[in-house]
């Protein structure tokens, strides 16, 4: 639990520096901050062997506002990169996180983010 508070304050700051670097109100994103907005999930997926047929989970948008991802050593994240239409791997720094910005902050921010 001292993790989950821990991860829940640290995105807190993170919607704060968005909407300062978006030139929005620094309170902004304070409601989706509120109360059991927040879920914390505990994902491990083993490695796989590399396959050209392999797939983990399925190609999608994310719509929360933001998931932060710890970093290990294992990787497999991949983004999409529109203008090239091709996939970009993710190499993972450990003890880092990949900040995910989803639909709702793009609503939220006018598409800036």
């Amino acid at each position: 639990m001292g993790y989950c508070r821990a991860v829940y304050n640290l995105s807190k700051q993170f919607f704060a520096i968005l909407a300062r670097s978006a030139k929005l109100p620094r309170d902004l994103f304070r409601r989706l901050s509120l109360g059991r907005v927040s879920l914390a999930r505990l994902l491990h997926y083993p490695p796989a062997p590399a396959m050209s047929t392999a797939r983990g989970v399925a190609a999608h948008t994310d719509f929360a506002a933001m998931t932060l991802l710890w970093q290990d050593a294992v990787g497999g994240l991949q983004i999409f990169h529109p203008k090239t239409q091709s996939r970009i791997d993710v190499v993972p720094i450990p003890g880092t996180y990949v900040v995910n910005l989803g639909g709702r902050m793009r609503l939220k921010t006018g598409g800036m983010y």
